[in-house]
């Protein structure tokens, strides 16, 4: 999956743009499992903390209860139900199409690294004579001195 982590502000409005498509399109509310894939993760704790972030905000209310959840999505009014299931047959469907749906995203743009170099100062997006440039359109320098 990804080799980096994005910032929980992306990664917030990537969870919430998901729970409004699934609403919109008639869909089961995802998974925590399908909200990992869909940030490009395997694990289903950013997807979770995720969730926790926007019903602490406001923007979503979730009702859980063993194993189902009901999420409902303030601004525009929309429902999501989970629905409860024994089976991982159901489950790994569920992963597959999320994994597709990411796949097929756009990419995102990369993280730019702003913290200041710890000897002159210059951030890191520009690089300085001490460290390389973290974004690929910076001037190339000879970093050997």
């Amino acid at each position: 999956m990804a080799g980096h982590q994005l910032p929980k502000g992306q990664t917030d409005e990537l969870v919430y743009a998901e729970l409004v498509r699934a609403a919109l399109a008639g869909e089961p509310c995802p998974t925590n499992r399908a909200l990992g894939i869909v940030l490009g993760m395997s694990s289903t704790f950013p997807g979770m903390m995720a969730m926790r972030r926007l019903t602490a905000a406001g923007r979503i209310r979730v009702d859980s209860e063993k194993g189902s959840r009901e999420v409902y999505i303030v601004e525009p009014g929309l429902r999501l139900l989970s629905i409860k299931r024994q089976d991982g047959v159901q489950r790994d469907a569920e992963a597959a199409i999320a994994r597709a749906r990411a796949e097929a995203r756009e990419p995102l743009p990369p993280v730019i690294e702003r913290t200041p170099c710890f000897r002159c100062g210059i951030r890191a997006n520009i690089g300085c004579q001490h460290q390389a440039a973290s974004i690929p359109y910076a001037l190339q320098r000879d970093y050997a001195a």
